[in-house]
């Protein structure tokens, strides 16, 4: 976390397991308050706010969570900035060879993350009209390597749709605020 923190704690009024409206409602403040006191400035978080191109918002947004897949953010930071200056659209992905997309890859290892995103460009440049699909189950019925996850993190952060954004360190949270023992990773 780096910088100190508060902890965010919410009191249980009903049933531990289950929040209601207004246990979300005041959850979801101190979340948002807590990100906007302690967020991280990530250039693909400047391209989300700043661009307003949604096919671009959502291109940005898609290369950063294919690359952020089993990768600290760290690491990503500059190699997002070279794809991103290389290939700033679709388009541009599609048009790239092979080779270049493996060379620019180059030290982030599981390479089909690469391939499935150029295959990804290369079909909504042929197929879907060079436009990024804005629903969720579409991004995961279209494009290859998008699952749950990052379909929601793009619907959600370039098209403003409401769809939960899941992770491993969302249900942490919510374990712990609810104090749940159990292990979390298992269904």
């Amino acid at each position: 976390m780096g910088k100190s923190s508060k902890i965010v704690s919410v009191p249980v009024t009903g049933n531990l397991h289950n929040f209601n409206v207004e246990e979300v409602a005041e959850f979801r403040e101190k979340l948002l308050s807590w990100y906007d006191a302690h967020k991280r400035e990530l250039p693909w978080r400047t391209i989300a706010i700043k661009e307003t191109d949604t096919n671009k918002r959502a291109y940005a947004v898609w290369v950063s969570e294919t690359m952020l897949q089993q990768t600290q953010v760290a690491t990503v930071i500059n190699y997002f900035k070279k794809w991103m200056a290389k290939w700033p659209t679709v388009s541009d992905l599609a048009n790239a060879t092979s080779e270049e997309v493996h060379q620019m890859w180059a030290g982030l290892g599981y390479y089909s993350r690469a391939e499935r995103l150029h295959k990804g460009a290369i079909t909504v440049v042929h197929n879907l009209g060079g436009n990024i699909p804005g629903a969720r189950d579409i991004l995961i019925e279209k494009l290859p390597g998008v699952g749950k996850y990052s379909g929601s993190a793009i619907a959600s952060i370039a098209f403003g749709k409401v769809v939960g954004v899941v992770d491993g360190n969302v249900n942490r949270v919510l374990a712990r605020v609810r104090a749940v023992g159990a292990d979390i990773t298992k269904q």
